[in-house]
């Protein structure tokens, strides 16, 4: 598999960005699985080359190259002047990278793993060698007046983070970075994996706002093509809603046409990221280690970046996205929680407990 992990932006008068990853990772000790790759990404701009730069991006935006497998995520959205612009400049910080410790061999009775965190301040520390890079586009970025284009941002983390000659990372990294243009219409502009919590509902109108995790708010316009998860409606949304959406960026309105919306939580909170381990290994699972990638809204106990242990019940609802089915069969729910802790995240087919 393509071991490059990718971030995507799109830039028009309107600027909204993707985040693409593919499988593929670095070689380490086999009881030291690296799970996260991330870097603050604290600027971004674009220039023709006689004017300014022009800022395509809002503040610092912590990207986790390493979760995006296989899937695009909207990030931002902004405003630029219409131009022509053939550079782009990407200014970076503050790269970790996360290692999943697991026995080898394992005990028994099985040792939950646990997380470590390699950056600055570790030793060896993970350092960038250079804090960004000026790269001309091989095909212009040409944005014309309300309409909007895209920035498609490649990180290659394999080429990026060096290793010595056992395939222990050195703690070097130097951004290896390609970018080139695209239009809502190019199949690397599909969002397949956004979620956001909603803001207001305009059921008469079929639309309802949501802002996803850096603060923007986006219009999601659904219509009769738009599918759900278990009959949702339009009229199930409420501002307490979290929601995973998946469609495109309308070139005219500059709103997410959904292709799926699916309600992963009605009052609580939502969190994504890799199951680690399942208490017990066989038979109905009573608990599991979920290492905690992402999190809606923030302050709700748990952190991204580190292992939270969540307890079952049995009455947890387990469904695949864009499936359309839940799962109620003790058997089902079972294969779901006995997925492999290290397998990569299909596109738009992602397992998860809904617990209630």
């Amino acid at each position: 598999m393509n071991p490059k992990k990718w971030f995507t932006a799109f830039v028009c008068c309107t600027l909204a960005a993707l985040g693409v990853g593919c499988g593929g990772g670095l070689a380490t000790t086999p009881a030291a699985q690296r799970q996260s790759g991330s870097v603050f990404v604290t600027g971004m701009t674009v220039s023709d080359g006689v004017n300014p730069p022009v800022s395509v991006l809002n503040g610092t935006q912590t990207v986790d190259f390493a979760r995006l497998n296989g899937l695009h995520t909207l990030l931002d959205i902004n405003t630029i002047p219409a131009g022509t612009y053939s550079q782009v400049s990407v200014t970076l910080a503050n790269p970790q990278i996360g290692y999943l410790n697991v026995p080898n061999p394992q005990t028994n009775p099985p040792t939950r793993p646990t997380i470590s965190t390699s950056n600055s301040t570790t030793s060896p520390p993970v350092t960038l060698t250079t804090s960004g890079a000026t790269i001309n586009l091989a095909q212009p970025l040409v944005v014309n007046a309300n309409d909007i284009i895209g920035l498609k941002f490649e990180f290659d983390l394999r080429k990026s983070i060096a290793v010595d000659g056992t395939g222990q990372v050195t703690g070097m990294a130097t951004p290896n970075l390609d970018l080139k243009a695209i239009t809502p219409s190019d199949s690397d502009a599909y969002i397949d994996d956004f979620v956001s919590g909603v803001v207001s509902i305009n059921a008469s109108g079929n639309t309802f706002v949501v802002q996803g995790p850096h603060g923007h708010q986006f219009t999601v316009n659904v219509n009769g093509e738009t599918e759900s998860e278990g009959g949702e409606m339009l009229s199930d949304l409420s501002v307490n809603s979290i929601v995973e959406i998946s469609g495109t960026l309308d070139r005219l309105s500059h709103a997410i046409l959904a292709d799926s919306v699916c309600i992963v939580s009605q009052d609580k909170f939502w969190a994504g990221g890799l199951i680690t381990f399942i208490e017990p290994p066989n038979g109905a699972a009573t608990d599991f280690d979920l290492y905690v990638r992402n999190v809606l809204p923030a302050n709700t106990g748990f952190n991204s970046g580190q292992i939270s242990t969540i307890d079952l019940n049995g009455n947890e609802k387990y469904f695949v996205y864009w499936m359309h089915n839940s799962f109620v069969n003790p058997r089902w729910s079972n294969i779901i929680l006995q997925l492999p802790p290290a397998r990569s995240r299909p596109t738009r087919q992602h397992c998860r407990p809904v617990l209630q």
